[in-house]
């Protein structure tokens, strides 16, 4: 899996490590993987005579598995991403029976540049989950999650500075106003610490 980042939009990418041969050719028949035809001696042949090679349905059946695995793995950042996440995009290999088999994938997911902080770390939140959402995390699903991590984490960290701050202009303004409701010994005065805690 692979990560985009533009703005405020990320990519999530899955993309197998399978190889496409283009070109067969043992002498007596020619498959094209492009064209996904079979011929001998100008023939066409149906790509069915294809399959009887064991090495062939092999590959034609790792196609298939790795497609199934692969449009797995997107639906689970998609479900899981939820609003933030946008339409998967697939990209394809060709099998030796002339099929097209997706061999990778793609989820957006795209986040509010600005709001509030708990907003955006509500929705970083959502990445993360989203990231390791798949049953099997590639390192990129892993490394999105670490990212949205370190940024939950910041954001946690002003937002516990600007409420401290809330916190001490409030203590100022009702030490400065004299308020004479509060009669008693320093240990009855609350300090911005122990509002924090």
């Amino acid at each position: 899996m692979q990560i985009n980042a533009i703005g405020s939009s990320l990519s999530l990418i899955t993309q197998s490590k399978l190889q496409n041969n283009l070109r067969i050719d043992d002498g007596s028949s020619q498959i094209d993987l492009n064209t996904a035809s079979t011929t001998e001696s100008g023939v066409e042949s149906s790509s069915d005579s294809v399959l009887e090679d064991p090495e062939v349905l092999s590959e034609v059946m790792t196609l298939q598995n790795n497609e199934d695995k692969v449009i797995a793995h997107e639906r689970a950042h998609k479900s899981v991403g939820g609003e933030f996440a946008g339409a998967a995009s697939y990209g394809y290999t060709t099998g030796p029976d002339g099929k097209r088999y997706i061999s990778s994938g793609e989820v957006s997911i795209s986040i509010p540049g600005s709001g509030e902080p708990q907003d955006l770390i509500n929705a970083l939140e959502r990445v993360k989950q989203a990231a390791m959402a798949p049953a099997d995390p590639s390192a990129q699903d892993q490394r999105v999650a670490a990212s949205a991590s370190s940024k939950i984490l910041s954001l946690r960290a002003d937002l516990a500075k600007q409420r401290a701050q809330e916190a001490y202009s409030e203590q100022s303004r009702l030490s400065e106003t004299g308020d004479q409701s509060q009669t008693g010994s320093n240990s009855d005065k609350v300090s911005v610490f122990d509002m924090l805690i």
